[in-house]
Formats: C-alpha cells, sequence, structure tokens
C-alpha cells in the first residue's frame, strides 16, 4: 500500500496525507516537542487591535 492508495481511500490530497504519515515515525518525544511545546505569540490579537 502507498501513500497515494491511503490519500485516496481516505479522499484527501496526497499533498495533505504524506507530511502527516512521515510524522506517524518520528521519536514520541520529538512529537511532543512539535506539538505540546509550541511557544505562544509574543503578542495577542487583542493586543494587534488596540494597537492599531
Amino acid at each position: 500500500m502507498t501513500i497515494q492508495d491511503v490519500a485516496k481511500a481516505e479522499k484527501v490530497a496526497t499533498q495533505f496525507f504524506g507530511p502527516i504519515l512521515r510524522r506517524a515515525y518520528l521519536l514520541p518525544d520529538l512529537l511532543e516537542r512539535f506539538l505540546l511545546w509550541r511557544v505562544a505569540p509574543s503578542a495577542t490579537l487583542t493586543q494587534i487591535i488596540e494597537a492599531t
């Protein structure tokens, strides 16, 4: 089974599914770092609106 087969079966574009599938093989601690340890933006949307 190829990425193209899975993408077709799930009715999504290969360009969408390929990167997701590759992330599935990362080490768990790397996944956690990518997904859970994101740095919050330095300014909130409210602060940006108030500044304009």
